[in-house]
């Protein structure tokens, strides 16, 4: 049994599910992965639909100064180890990974108490709180660079989930727009899309208004172009200022979809041409990755 724990948001999920692909395509039984996050995070989601089990905890992380909201964060911190002890009692891994993230603090806590091996993974250049914490009892540490600030460290890079990382031909980039289009605009032609350009904009789970304001005047002095198509995830705090209906069948204008959140960001990784983000080290990775396209 192996425990990967973390999550919050997807820089922490998603290289989490890439390890967990990569132990599967070793031989490791899917059954005999397990995660441990939190549920606050997009964790309990993504994981799923990855095909893995996974416990989600309560907690949230702690804000880098002083304020009433830390005595909440440090309750449900507290009964996240305690649920978190008891899901590492009955798991029994032989090794826990830690991903890093409020959500990786109760596992890897407990797997310390029981004398578990514990791995961690970090995605950015500095690492996370809980990682430096745990650095110190880690067998070893993963790192993205040389110089990431955590011991007995080996440079991996950042994992990258397999339906990114396999996808480097047109046909691939083809297949990921047709899903998208099922999914944002059913009942349109998917080869509407034809060899227009398609741009994807995105800020993060929570989105950024200046981005958002941004990628909505364009839309409206771009309404008549018919060679774009514009992916907007506008992100959960703006979503209802910022939404659009979808252009109705057979529209030869400018294609617009917008969604308040995007859980197949592989298939828009793929899919777009041109990519304008907030992004952390784990989406500059991937699409990095996804860049690297053969033409077939």
């Amino acid at each position: 049994m192996i425990v990967i724990t973390g999550g919050g948001t997807a820089g922490h999920t998603n290289p989490g599910i890439a390890v967990a692909e990569a132990l599967v395509e070793a031989g490791v039984a899917r059954h005999d992965i397990h995660f441990v996050g939190g549920q606050r995070g997009n964790e309990g989601t993504l994981v799923a639909d990855a095909g893995f089990s996974i416990d989600l905890l309560p907690g949230r992380g702690i804000q880098r100064k002083l304020t009433a909201d830390n005595v909440g964060s440090v309750l449900g911190l507290f009964k996240g180890l305690i649920k978190g002890l008891a899901i590492v009692s009955k798991r029994k891994p032989e090794v826990v990974v830690c991903l890093g993230g409020y959500a990786a603090f109760a596992a890897t806590a407990a797997a310390v108490v029981r004398r578990i091996p514990i791995v961690i993974t970090e995605q950015n250049a500095k690492a996370s709180a809980v990682n430096r914490l745990f650095g110190r009892w880690a067998k070893v540490c993963a790192l993205p660079f040389p110089d990431t600030d955590l011991p007995n460290g080996v440079v991996t890079g950042n994992p990258i989930r397999a339906a990114i990382a396999t996808s480097v031909l047109d046909s691939e980039r083809d297949e990921a727009r047709r899903r998208l289009i099922e999914r944002r605009l059913p009942g349109h032609d998917p080869s509407i899309v034809g060899k227009r350009v398609v741009l994807a904009v995105w800020a993060g789970s929570l989105g950024a208004t200046r981005i958002n304001r941004a990628v909505s005047d364009l839309m409206k002095r771009w309404s008549d172009r018919r060679d774009l198509v514009i992916y907007h995830v506008v992100g959960r705090r703006d979503w209802e200022q910022f939404r659009q209906d979808p252009p109705p069948p057979g529209h030869d204008g400018l294609i617009s979809m917008t969604v308040e959140y995007e859980d197949h960001m592989a298939d828009v990784l793929v899919g777009a041409d041109l990519v304008v983000c907030r992004a952390g080290a784990s989406t500059v990775s991937e699409i990095g990755r996804a860049s690297c396209r053969e033409r077939v």
